[in-house]
Order: C-alpha cells, then sequence, then structure tokens
C-alpha cells in the first residue's frame, strides 16, 4: 500500500491548554477514519512537556492539572503512532524557536498524499486562530542560507557603526551619528524581542504574562529615545541652520 510523508514549519502562535485539547479532538477523530479501534488510538497517543529538568509525559492534556505551564518551558509534542491496520504517524511540536516547530504527517493509505494533505489543511486551520506575529523576529530561521546572510549583515553593520562612531568621537566631534546609534539600537532591540519578548512559539506561562505586560513600557521606553536621540538633535540642528543663516 502507498506511503506517503510531509515534514513542514508550523506559524507562530499562542500555545495553551485550550489549542491543545482541540489538536488532540482533531488528530483522533481522523486517525478514526484509519483505525476504527479507538482505545487503540487513545494508547498511542502522547503528550510530552520539555522543560530544563526534565519530560513529563501525559495521556491527554486533560491531565494536565496546573494553570500554567512552567516558565522555562522548552517544547510540547503531540505525537500519535498507529502500525496496523494501516500506519498514521503524526507529530505536532511547538517550541521557542522556528527550526524545532514543525508537524510531520506520515500515512499508509489508497491514495496517502489526499490524506495526508487533508489531516494538514485541518490542523493549519485550527493553528490560524491563535497565531501571532512573533515569526517577525525568527525570519533568520527560515534557511541556512538566510542565516549565515542575517548574522554576517549583523556583525558588518555592528562594526561599521560602531567604526563610525569611534571615528567621530576622534577627530573631536562630540556628538555620535544619529544613523548609527539608531541601527545600534535597532538591532539591540531585535535581540532583545528574539531572545526575551518574543519567542517563536509563546506558551502560556506566568513569565510571559508578566512579560506581556512589561513590553508595552519597554516599547514606549525604546521609542522615547530613539526619538530624542535622533529626531530631536535633526530639528535642533534644522532650526540652528535656518537661525545661522539669518
Amino acid at each position: 500500500m502507498p506511503k506517503y510523508r510531509m515534514v513542514k514549519k508550523i506559524p507562530s502562535c499562542d500555545v495553551d491548554e485550550k489549542l491543545i485539547a482541540e489538536l488532540e479532538n482533531y488528530i483522533i477523530t481522523k486517525a478514526g477514519l484509519i483505525c476504527p479501534d479507538y482505545l487503540k488510538i487513545r494508547e498511542n497517543y502522547k503528550l510530552v512537556i520539555y522543560d530544563s529538568f526534565g519530560q513529563e509525559f501525559f495521556k491527554s492534556i486533560n491531565d494536565f492539572k496546573r494553570t500554567y505551564f512552567s516558565n522555562d518551558i522548552r517544547l510540547i509534542c503531540l505525537t500519535l503512532g498507529l502500525y496496523s491496520p494501516k500506519i498514521c504517524l503524526i507529530e505536532i511540536s511547538f517550541a521557542r524557536i522556528l527550526p524545532l516547530s514543525e508537524i510531520e504527517i506520515t500515512c499508509e493509505d489508497t491514495t496517502p498524499r489526499d490524506t495526508v494533505n487533508g489531516v494538514y489543511s485541518g490542523v493549519m486551520d485550527i493553528l490560524s486562530n491563535y497565531k501571532n506575529n512573533n515569526y517577525l523576529f525568527h525570519w533568520h530561521y527560515g534557511s541556512n542560507i538566510g542565516s549565515v546572510i542575517a548574522v554576517l549583515l549583523a556583525i558588518l553593520f555592528t562594526v561599521f557603526s560602531l567604526q563610525w562612531i569611534l571615528y567621530n568621537f576622534s577627530v573631536g566631534y562630540k556628538k555620535p551619528p544619529i544613523l548609527a546609534v539608531l541601527f545600534l539600537s535597532l538591532i539591540i532591540l531585535y535581540i532583545i524581542n528574539t531572545a526575551i519578548f518574543k519567542p517563536y512559539t509563546r506558551f502560556k506561562t506566568r513569565l510571559n504574562e508578566s512579560l506581556s505586560a512589561w513590553y508595552r513600557w519597554f516599547l514606549l521606553t525604546f521609542i522615547a529615545f530613539c526619538l530624542s536621540g535622533t529626531v530631536f538633535p535633526i530639528v535642533v540642528e534644522y532650526f540652528r541652520f535656518l537661525i545661522l543663516r539669518k
């Protein structure tokens, strides 16, 4: 019997117990079309939560009795593995970084490609209700080439900006160049967002709820810093130029 396998990245999203429960119900329902034995399906399904201390294994998200996931959570993996009467393997992984956030589906059927694509579409429909925009801070993970280019460009422009600032001070100009300061500020903002405030997958934790509240103040402070360090000096210099010209 023909077999088809698909591995794709999943979108960045907010993960809580409700999302996990929806995915569990969908996976088990779809598996029932291949294997009518409900008990066998439940026996071969597991939910694994990874954190810095180890792994927790559950037969269902209903067995998870805490209000929040742990603050140091790293990965949540939903896995269903059936090998008879037909092969049906579904694994959905949610991680803080893009490379580990993916869905893998393998199916043995008379039309396995259609079956796998159908399951994938259903999962994407569920995830669409939980999407966030954090992927904007993880685009450099899209490919190995993209990662290398992003790192090289960041290093190049950072070194250039620092040399520009140091040169200005060396020739006696006491004010750092505005564009260099702005660029370095944006690089720092991007790094902080990627590492702290905007993980690819945002799990429901007490820490993430606190960070979401702090982020508004952090962003407002950063914008105020950029305005005071770039726009305001430009306006001052412009009016000074007008006055001197008169």
